[in-house]
Protein backbone atom coordinates (compact mmCIF):
# COMPACT_ATOMS: atom_id res chain seq x y z
CA UNK A 1 0.00 0.00 0.00
CA UNK A 2 1.55 3.28 -1.01
CA UNK A 3 1.80 6.20 1.39
CA UNK A 4 -0.01 8.32 -1.19
CA UNK A 5 -3.16 6.17 -1.03
CA UNK A 6 -3.11 6.06 2.78
CA UNK A 7 -2.66 9.82 2.97
CA UNK A 8 -5.45 10.26 0.41
CA UNK A 9 -7.75 8.06 2.46
CA UNK A 10 -6.89 9.97 5.64
CA UNK A 11 -7.67 13.25 3.90
CA UNK A 12 -11.02 11.94 2.64
CA UNK A 13 -11.98 10.85 6.16
CA UNK A 14 -10.79 14.02 7.88
CA UNK A 15 -12.52 16.26 5.35
CA UNK A 16 -15.72 14.37 6.08
CA UNK A 17 -15.17 15.05 9.77
CA UNK A 18 -14.99 11.37 10.59
CA UNK A 19 -13.26 10.38 13.80
CA UNK A 20 -13.39 6.94 15.42
CA UNK A 21 -16.21 6.16 17.85
CA UNK A 22 -15.14 5.73 21.46
CA UNK A 23 -11.57 6.77 20.66
CA UNK A 24 -10.75 3.45 19.00
CA UNK A 25 -7.06 3.46 18.23
CA UNK A 26 -6.67 -0.14 17.04
CA UNK A 27 -8.11 -1.83 14.01
CA UNK A 28 -11.23 -3.88 14.67
CA UNK A 29 -12.34 -7.03 12.85
CA UNK A 30 -16.06 -6.21 13.18
CA UNK A 31 -18.20 -3.29 14.27
CA UNK A 32 -19.07 -5.05 17.56
CA UNK A 33 -17.41 -2.18 19.45
CA UNK A 34 -20.43 -0.05 18.45
CA UNK A 35 -22.79 -2.13 20.64
CA UNK A 36 -23.06 0.57 23.35
CA UNK A 37 -24.12 3.11 20.68
CA UNK A 38 -26.86 0.88 19.22
CA UNK A 39 -29.59 0.46 21.80
CA UNK A 40 -31.09 -3.01 22.00
CA UNK A 41 -34.70 -2.37 20.97
CA UNK A 42 -37.11 -5.28 21.29
CA UNK A 43 -38.54 -4.89 17.79
CA UNK A 44 -37.45 -7.92 15.69
CA UNK A 45 -36.48 -5.85 12.64
CA UNK A 46 -34.34 -3.48 14.72
CA UNK A 47 -32.79 -6.44 16.54
CA UNK A 48 -31.93 -8.10 13.23
CA UNK A 49 -30.39 -4.92 11.81
CA UNK A 50 -28.43 -4.25 15.01
CA UNK A 51 -26.98 -7.76 14.91
CA UNK A 52 -26.08 -7.41 11.21
CA UNK A 53 -24.30 -4.09 11.81
CA UNK A 54 -22.38 -5.34 14.83
CA UNK A 55 -21.31 -8.47 12.96
CA UNK A 56 -20.17 -6.52 9.90
CA UNK A 57 -16.84 -8.17 9.05
CA UNK A 58 -14.26 -5.62 7.93
CA UNK A 59 -12.12 -8.22 6.12
CA UNK A 60 -15.14 -9.32 4.08
CA UNK A 61 -15.99 -5.69 3.28
CA UNK A 62 -12.43 -5.13 2.11
CA UNK A 63 -12.46 -8.32 0.01
CA UNK A 64 -15.75 -7.26 -1.62
CA UNK A 65 -14.28 -3.83 -2.24
CA UNK A 66 -11.24 -5.31 -3.99
CA UNK A 67 -13.41 -7.72 -6.00
CA UNK A 68 -15.30 -4.71 -7.33
CA UNK A 69 -12.04 -3.05 -8.31
CA UNK A 70 -12.33 -0.31 -5.71
CA UNK A 71 -9.37 1.24 -3.97
CA UNK A 72 -9.63 1.77 -0.21
CA UNK A 73 -9.99 5.52 -0.81
CA UNK A 74 -12.78 4.99 -3.36
CA UNK A 75 -14.60 2.54 -1.09
CA UNK A 76 -14.35 4.94 1.84
CA UNK A 77 -15.63 7.79 -0.29
CA UNK A 78 -18.66 5.68 -1.26
CA UNK A 79 -19.28 4.86 2.40
CA UNK A 80 -19.00 8.52 3.38
CA UNK A 81 -21.47 9.51 0.65
CA UNK A 82 -23.82 6.77 1.84
CA UNK A 83 -23.54 8.13 5.40
CA UNK A 84 -24.59 11.54 4.07
CA UNK A 85 -27.56 9.90 2.35
CA UNK A 86 -28.41 8.19 5.66
CA UNK A 87 -28.26 11.59 7.35
CA UNK A 88 -30.75 13.03 4.84
CA UNK A 89 -33.06 10.05 5.38
CA UNK A 90 -32.77 10.58 9.15
CA UNK A 91 -33.96 14.16 8.75
CA UNK A 92 -36.95 13.05 6.70
CA UNK A 93 -37.82 10.32 9.21
CA UNK A 94 -37.51 12.81 12.05
CA UNK A 95 -39.98 15.17 10.39
CA UNK A 96 -42.34 12.28 9.74
CA UNK A 97 -42.14 11.15 13.38
CA UNK A 98 -42.57 14.65 14.77
CA UNK A 99 -45.57 15.40 12.54
CA UNK A 100 -47.28 12.08 13.29
CA UNK A 101 -46.77 12.01 17.07
CA UNK A 102 -49.75 12.83 19.29
CA UNK A 103 -47.62 15.02 21.59
CA UNK A 104 -48.00 18.70 20.62
CA UNK A 105 -44.54 19.38 22.11
CA UNK A 106 -42.66 18.87 18.85
CA UNK A 107 -39.30 19.77 20.39
CA UNK A 108 -39.65 17.05 23.04
CA UNK A 109 -40.33 14.44 20.36
CA UNK A 110 -37.31 15.68 18.38
CA UNK A 111 -35.11 15.43 21.46
CA UNK A 112 -36.29 11.88 22.17
CA UNK A 113 -35.27 10.88 18.65
CA UNK A 114 -31.97 12.74 18.64
CA UNK A 115 -30.99 11.61 22.15
CA UNK A 116 -32.13 8.06 21.48
CA UNK A 117 -34.40 7.98 24.52
CA UNK A 118 -37.44 6.31 22.99
CA UNK A 119 -38.84 3.27 24.76
CA UNK A 120 -36.98 0.03 24.05
CA UNK A 121 -40.45 -1.48 23.56
CA UNK A 122 -40.96 0.58 20.40
CA UNK A 123 -42.70 -1.54 17.77
CA UNK A 124 -42.01 -0.68 14.16
CA UNK A 125 -45.42 -2.01 13.11
CA UNK A 126 -47.68 0.06 15.36
CA UNK A 127 -48.57 3.14 13.36
CA UNK A 128 -47.06 6.02 11.47
CA UNK A 129 -45.06 7.48 14.35
CA UNK A 130 -43.48 4.12 15.16
CA UNK A 131 -42.60 3.43 11.52
CA UNK A 132 -41.01 6.87 11.19
CA UNK A 133 -39.17 6.53 14.51
CA UNK A 134 -37.83 3.11 13.50
CA UNK A 135 -36.70 4.53 10.18
CA UNK A 136 -34.88 7.30 12.05
CA UNK A 137 -33.18 4.78 14.34
CA UNK A 138 -32.17 2.53 11.46
CA UNK A 139 -30.79 5.41 9.38
CA UNK A 140 -28.80 6.69 12.37
CA UNK A 141 -27.31 3.23 12.87
CA UNK A 142 -26.48 2.89 9.17
CA UNK A 143 -24.88 6.33 9.15
CA UNK A 144 -22.66 5.35 12.07
CA UNK A 145 -21.86 1.95 10.54
CA UNK A 146 -20.89 3.46 7.18
CA UNK A 147 -18.63 6.04 8.80
CA UNK A 148 -17.01 3.48 11.09
CA UNK A 149 -16.50 1.02 8.24
CA UNK A 150 -14.69 3.75 6.29
CA UNK A 151 -12.45 4.34 9.32
CA UNK A 152 -11.75 0.64 9.72
CA UNK A 153 -10.80 0.35 6.05
CA UNK A 154 -8.30 3.15 6.57
CA UNK A 155 -7.00 1.48 9.73
CA UNK A 156 -6.52 -1.90 8.02
CA UNK A 157 -4.78 -0.34 5.03
CA UNK A 158 -2.04 1.29 7.10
Amino acid sequence: MSKRIIIGLSVVLSLAGIVPAFGQSTCQSTLAYLAPKLRNYRDPMLQQMRTAILNNNISEVMANMRNQGLSPAAASEILIKQAATNDEAMQQAEECAVQSHYDPDRQRVREQLRNDTLSLDLSCDSGTFSKCACSYILQSWLKLANRETALQIACHEK
